[in-house]
């Protein structure tokens, strides 16, 4: 989902720098303090890092942090043959994304219980000094919200193939193309649009791409202000969720590529959540740092 993720960055940073480039500044001064004195974990990010530092939680999970990788998702059961929960083996996981998110929107704005949750301990455990641990928690919360917009990031289907959930899709085989070999990694992909890495820090060229990409999806998929639903993660899941049930399994065959008519349906519901993403990404930036 690297490309996704760098397009929701980049979008939501159109938008902060015509409604509040202040905000966007204080954000990329926070990001800065961990630049600096984490380098090493900070290697794809160069002139550009509120977009650049968007891939950065998934980065780092070969790098000493895989504590946070359970984060990245919140696994809503779909009952694909009904029965009730007690019928399968699936139980949900301790720590999850809306939780994470709503740990760091405690830490970023010094609200809430924030400092009694794994989260929080957890990246206080890592980092020390206060300031690098709010610049860390700035990076996982704008790489959580492009997941929590991925609807495979927010359902696992439960069944009697799959009693413990296949893991939003990553369980379903699919033959590999460019890498992607799972009904998770179609998705990731925005339907094989965007397969494989992007080459990082972002060049020139690659930065005018993204910006003529998400430039194009926003006038293909302009976002209602009145879906925004500000902080409330909780529900933006929800509807991932619902996405994922509507869209992403319906017509899927595992072992199979997906056909041409379930490619062409998913598209536009992938690139409408990737601006949907952005929009709420700006409002959360704003939240934070222009109360």
């Amino acid at each position: 989902m690297s490309s996704s993720h760098l397009k929701v960055a980049r979008q939501a940073q159109a938008i902060l720098e015509q409604n509040n480039p202040a905000a966007l500044q204080a954000a990329i001064d926070q990001l800065a303090t961990l630049k600096a004195d984490y380098p090493s974990l900070t290697g794809d990010e160069g002139y550009l890092p509120f977009t650049e530092c968007s891939l950065f939680a998934d980065n780092i999970k070969g790098m000493g942090y895989s504590w946070q990788s359970s984060w990245h998702y919140i696994d809503i059961p779909q009952y694909s043959e009904g029965g009730k929960p007690s019928d399968y083996s699936w139980t949900p996981a301790a720590t999850d994304l809306t939780q994470a998110m709503d740990a760091l929107y405690g830490m970023m704005t010094n609200t809430g219980n924030y400092q009694s949750t794994t989260y929080y301990q957890q990246i206080a455990a890592s980092f020390p000094n206060p300031a690098d641990q709010l610049s860390f928690a700035l990076r996982l919360m704008i790489h959580y919200v492009g997941d929590v917009h991925q609807p495979l990031h927010a359902e696992t289907l439960v069944n009697s193939q799959y009693p413990n959930g296949d893991a939003g899709g990553n369980y379903e085989r699919v033959p590999n193309v460019d890498g992607v070999s799972n009904l998770h990694s179609v998705w990731d992909s925005v339907i094989y649009e965007y397969p494989g890495y992007p080459v990082m820090p972002i060049g020139t060229a690659d930065w005018d791409f993204y910006t003529t990409e998400t430039t194009a999806l926003n006038q293909a998929y302009p976002v209602d202000s009145t879906s925004i639903l500000p902080l409330d993660w909780n529900v933006w899941a929800n509807q991932s969720f619902d996405l994922a049930v509507q869209y992403a399994y319906p017509g899927f065959v595992s072992g199979q590529i997906p056909s041409s008519q379930y490619q062409a349906t998913a598209m536009p519901i992938v690139k409408s959540n990737i601006m949907l993403g952005a929009a709420r990404l700006a409002n959360l930036i704003e939240a934070i740092y222009a109360p």
